[in-house]
């Protein structure tokens, strides 16, 4: 499925480009999107950029400036990110409250820079402005030729709050902003907010909302959350880009399914769980590729049953072997952006010289699942064979995997949670928090 998402360019005093401002759209339009609420919003962009390829892919490895309102403030939602990748931009709509407060000084104490949007000067605010990297004020709303006895009151009593200009329009302005000494700046005059078109897969909202109510119970299960992402590709991809995002420092390479979940852990998974609920609203529509590669897994884990291959591996092979045509992207990037365990990589591009017996036997049962998927009766043979399992399995191998995916695609599962999520999805933060 596609996402839109737009950037504005950010430059220093050498006009020297230093970072880009993101924005969600839902379209080509460039314009906030009708009816999406800023939750929804700073949400889809997460998922759709930091939960896919990375925002980095998107910045060329500039710092991004990202709004969050008050309920994502409060939300924690920008512990999500990687605070080497962003800027938490706290919208000029949040009321300058004690909770709000505690939410942005947790963030500065880990590692956060933070910019206030739209900055007017107020006494309530000033705990703030200690706290804060960049103060960005809108030229347009409060004309330079008023500020100056502001910034240089700024300049001497915090020296290291940084100001940028926004909505710098003309060349007159942007003059006058760097005789005033503004660091930054920001606006039409360096150019407007550029669409960007990307490649996303979005989870089984039904299958996020069963996960979170397992998460919510008081003895969650391990292997029910296990079995519940082993059965939604993009929900697993997505996973593994979050745990190998920067958050958590050097990540070990990741095994399987299990080996994710338990990496994690159930609390972080929680909060994960809910920013998906937040942003998959009307995006419920299993896509074929999808299907097919958990179908895939499937086969794949059943037949791994029968020789002496970790079968969980094997799932988690046949779940990532479609990921690039899922996402448009080569697999050796994809691959690359989620640090997966050197074996998983090996099985699926690796040259046969390079794989030991046992990553050799889970790239024949990837070959074998799509030998079955092709129908072609002398090459599943010969891949079974390979494998070493009696050709007659296969076939009901595979009989069974469609019928596991068909059950858990049913209409009546499919279209379960759709009714419950409305009533959850702005309400998040009355059950749990989405960082801790």
């Amino acid at each position: 499925m596609e996402a839109f998402v737009a950037r504005q360019p950010l430059y220093n005093r050498s006009e020297k480009l230093v970072g880009y401002e993101l924005f969600y759209r839902d379209g080509m339009t460039n314009a906030y999107p009708a009816g999406v609420t800023p939750l929804e919003s700073t949400a889809k962009l997460i998922n759709n950029t930091h939960l896919t390829l990375g925002i980095s892919q998107l910045t060329h490895n500039h710092i991004a400036l990202i709004n969050f309102s008050e309920e994502a403030l409060l939300q924690r939602l920008p512990l999500l990110l990687n605070p080497k990748e962003v800027i938490v931009e706290i919208l000029e709509s949040v009321p300058p409250s004690d909770a709000v407060y505690d939410a942005v000084k947790e963030l500065h104490s880990k590692g956060y820079l933070i910019a206030l949007d739209d900055f007017v000067y107020s006494r309530e605010w000033l705990r703030f402005v200690k706290l804060a990297s960049i103060l960005k004020i809108d030229v347009q709303k409060s004309p330079l030729s008023t500020m100056k006895s502001f910034i240089l009151n700024m300049k001497k009593n915090l020296p290291k709050v940084r100001l940028l200009a926004e909505k710098v329009e003309t060349l007159e302005e942007y003059e006058e902003a760097m005789e005033l000494g503004f660091n930054f700046f920001q606006g039409y005059y360096f150019g407007k907010p550029k669409i960007q078109k990307l490649n996303t897969i979005a989870p089984q909202i039904h299958n996020v909302l069963n996960i979170y109510q397992v998460l919510l119970s008081d003895a969650p299960s391990v292997d029910e959350v296990v079995t519940l992402v082993s059965q939604d590709t993009a929900l697993l991809y997505k996973l593994l880009r979050y745990i190998n995002s920067g958050i958590f420092g050097q990540s070990s390479p990741i095994k399987s399914v299990r080996n994710a979940i338990n990496y994690i852990g159930l609390e972080r998974m929680k909060k994960f769980t809910a920013l998906l609920l937040t942003c998959s609203a009307g995006e419920d529509k299993p896509q074929g590729l999808v299907v097919s590669s958990i179908t895939r897994a499937k086969m794949s884990e059943l037949v791994a049953e029968r020789t002496t291959a970790n079968n969980e591996q094997s799932f988690f092979v046949g779940l990532l072997s479609q990921m690039d045509a899922i996402l448009d992207v080569p697999l050796a990037m994809v691959l690359k952006k989620i640090n997966v365990a050197k074996d998983i990589q090996l099985a699926l591009l690796g040259e046969k010289s390079e794989l030991s017996k046992e990553t050799l036997l889970l790239r024949n049962i990837l070959k074998l699942a799509e030998c079955q998927e092709a129908g072609g009766y002398y090459e599943t043979k010969r891949a079974a064979d390979l494998v070493g399992v009696n050709y007659e399995t296969v076939p009901v191998c595979y009989k069974k995997a469609v019928t596991w995916v068909d059950d858990f695609l049913s209409a009546g599962e499919l279209f379960e949670g759709m009714d419950k999520v409305q009533s959850i999805k702005y309400d998040l933060d009355s059950r749990e928090s989405v960082a801790a």
